[in-house]
């Protein structure tokens, strides 16, 4: 009897061998498969950015193949022991999962988009002043088939737990999750740009939008100072700038254009109203729009479509695409014009109306090489999806039906009100010294979470404020300021204004170290809020640090902490992880 049982025990040890050793020889297979997914990715890419069709069709066929492989080698029983086993289950769930999100994605995610051409971006390029509406508008379908599978591959990354995943899973699986995010967002906002570009460019009939140069040197809560306007006439994708006007023409109204709401004038006050150039106190870039339209149609009885705001860094950006151009004695290039209007030009023009002469004649420039070329097109929507994922590129729509479909993307620039929304929270910054002192402006934030369970998830967050100007450095009155705002010229003061999650709360306040026992807290658009003014002389550098909370339905959620953008290319937003 006790012969029988070792040879029993033998069997199940051998059985067992052999089946660990099939299971390491699949996992083998399948990493292998994986892998050469991952090479033909970056051929399929590389052969789509050199417009090769061929090696395009090659890549994307072995890309098939290879995920194929992968999704088949995970699917049968013996993987579906793996996921069950202690220590290595995990892992292999994660790996099943992979595999099958890279099979959907390389038939309805990736597929779509290279039979349709759309990752051809050549095509999008104004040519002779006017863009293909037929192009975009056959790209609405199968951009929108793409947008829908990586959406749901997100899901079914994000509905994976990785923190036990072992240590080369668990960076190829936060760069698995990173690729597939931005992804994503990209043709999510490529759904929603395929879907009203064509009646915003006057596709259906004329259009008239209102376009705003915002200057972060004099910094706003969307990013910068409203500093140059001018109506762009659009029919049937053709583009002609029309007028141009400076924001600070304006001058100041009596009253203000619009009705401004009780809680607009506890944080922002009524010169977000009256002064076409406060439009943008408010972070909410609908209402900014809304409110310098209102300004215009006042003065010129025109009826605008829309606002679309762009700061001088993505114009820098932009200008990747168009090469240098040359306005005056000054040669532009993409290196060095947004510190030429930042900076340069009040250095060299002491003269405000001189200055805006010149920023006219930039705008129109520029305008006129996009429009008319030669332009990159490739490197021009790429720079432009840049500038609107640094918050630097904002879009509203006076039509319901098209402001409906910007709605909740990045280019809309919304405060979220519903708690409903993915929660969101915001540091803002708004000048108070009338000058260009931005432009030594840096800061960064930080924010760190804390969850409990489900109830109100926790968060602190942290801002290192600082001016980068040397002492005894001596600038114009065009770039201090008058000094008539309680600093002396060559100082800064500027109000930092912080916004809790919509339904959450805001709470210590602290300026560097020191709790704000008097800080006054107000709502506005159902986000709790308070300010806190940042003295600066040249070289000081401050820290504030605050506590907020979720709403308790969003605990369990991402929470993007929008910061306005400054002078240097980058993104200055932060997001603190789902609990």
């Amino acid at each position: 009897m006790r012969k029988r049982t070792r040879w029993i025990v033998l069997a199940v040890v051998v059985v067992l061998l052999a089946v660990g050793g099939y299971a390491a020889w699949r996992a083998l297979q399948v990493k292998d498969e994986l892998g050469g997914a991952v090479d033909a990715a970056s051929e399929l890419r590389s052969a789509l950015q050199s417009g090769d069709d061929k090696a395009a069709d090659d890549a994307l066929a072995s890309l098939r193949a290879h995920a194929a492989a992968a999704d088949e080698g995970t699917s049968g029983p013996t993987w579906s022991v793996l996921t069950r086993l202690p220590f290595v289950g995990d892992d292999a769930h994660a790996v099943r999962v992979i595999s099958a999100v890279a099979f959907d994605l390389s038939g309805d995610g990736v597929a779509p988009l290279v039979d349709a051409g759309a990752l051809d971006l050549e095509g999008f390029a104004p040519k002779d002043g006017r863009i293909d509406l037929t192009r975009i508008d056959k790209l609405s379908a199968p951009i929108s088939t793409s947008a829908e599978a990586f959406a749901v591959a997100e899901k079914r990354l994000s509905a994976v737990d990785a923190d036990g995943l072992v240590g080369p899973l668990a960076s190829r699986w936060k760069q698995a999750m990173g690729d597939v995010r931005d992804a994503a967002d990209g043709l999510e906002a490529g759904r929603v740009t395929a879907r009203v570009l064509p009646a915003m460019l006057g596709a259906d009939g004329p259009r008239k939008q209102l376009l705003v140069f915002q200057t972060n040197a004099e910094p706003r809560a969307p990013g910068g100072m409203p500093g140059s306007l001018a109506t762009i006439d659009v029919r049937n994708g053709r583009l002609e700038l029309a007028r141009q006007r400076s924001a600070s023409s304006f001058g100041e109204l009596d009253t203000p254009v619009l009705p401004i709401t009780k809680d607009e004038e506890t944080r922002f006050g009524p010169q977000l109203g009256t002064f076409v150039m406060d439009a943008a106190f408010t972070p909410h870039f609908p209402r900014e729009a809304e409110l310098i339209a209102a300004r215009w149609t006042q003065e010129y009885d025109e009826e605008l479509d829309g606002v679309v705001a762009i700061d001088p860094v993505a114009l820098g950006y932009l200008m990747e695409a168009t090469g240098p151009i040359k306005v005056g004695n000054v040669e532009l290039t993409s290196e060095n014009v947004a510190e030429e209007l930042l900076h340069g030009a009040y250095l060299r023009t002491p003269d405000p109306k001189l200055q805006d002469l010149w920023f006219e004649s930039v705008a129109g420039s520029v305008f006129q090489r996009i429009s008319d070329g030669p332009v990159d097109g490739e490197r021009l929507v790429r720079e432009l999806a840049r500038g609107v994922d640094e918050g630097r590129i904002y879009v509203s729509s006076f039509h319901d039906e098209e402001q409906a479909e910007l709605a909740g993307t990045k280019v809309a620039g919304e405060v979220p009100s519903s708690t409903q929304a993915a929660p969101q929270a915001g540091v803002y910054l708004n000048d108070s010294t009338a000058s260009k002192m931005g432009w030594f402006l840096d800061y960064d934030v930080t924010v760190k979470s804390s969850c409990d369970g489900g109830k109100r998830r926790g968060l602190v967050a942290t801002m290192d404020i600082s001016s980068s100007l040397k002492p005894g450095t001596k600038l114009p009155e065009a770039v201090t300021g008058p000094g008539i705002f309680g600093t002396a010229k060559g100082e800064h003061l500027v109000s930092v204004e912080l916004f809790g999650p919509q339904g959450g709360t805001l709470g210590r306040i602290k300026f560097d170290g020191e709790d704000q026992a008097n800080a006054e807290f107000s709502s506005y658009l159902n986000h709790p809020t308070t300010s806190v003014a940042v003295f600066l002389g040249a070289g000081a550098k401050h820290q504030i640090t605050w506590t907020m909370n979720t709403d308790s339905a969003a605990s369990d959620q991402p929470v993007v902490v929008r910061v306005s953008a400054g002078v240097h290319p980058e993104d200055k937003s932060v997001v603190a992880p789902a609990c």
